[in-house]
């Protein structure tokens, strides 16, 4: 675990003309640790809002939020989710969920797994 490679790419994950995907994150199984993470900014605006055109703060930030969610799979060494917090599966924008910061945090548990795994990958 000791690069983690972080790649921007053109849109390529649709389903009936939707997002499917914002990012994703290729595991190395036998390592059990992350190597490649890839984004897809023009998916990430899409879910921000098709009906308004975000500014580069709003989309900056989704885009914030997308790479350390893929950053904490790879931390972790898992594709797995949480059902809150920013490793959730699902991020619902156009719902009226509240945009609490509790929302957009790794869970306590998470980021002990993450010290841990980093502690020892450093030993």
């Amino acid at each position: 675990m000791n690069e983690l490679l972080l790649r921007l790419a053109p849109d390529s994950s649709r389903v009936d003309g939707r997002p499917v995907t914002l990012g994703n994150s290729t595991i190395d199984r036998v390592a059990d640790a992350g190597v490649l993470i890839t984004v897809y900014p023009a998916l990430v605006k899409a879910a921000l809002g098709e009906s308004r055109q975000p500014g580069p703060g709003l989309l900056g930030l989704g885009l914030g939020r997308v790479i350390a969610h893929e950053i904490g799979h790879m931390l972790l060494g898992t594709r797995k989710h949480a059902r809150r917090g920013l490793m959730r599966a699902v991020w619902i924008t156009q719902d009226g969920q509240p945009n609490f910061l509790a929302n957009w945090r790794f869970l306590p548990e998470e980021g002990r797994q993450m010290r841990s795994r980093l502690f020892a990958a450093a030993n």
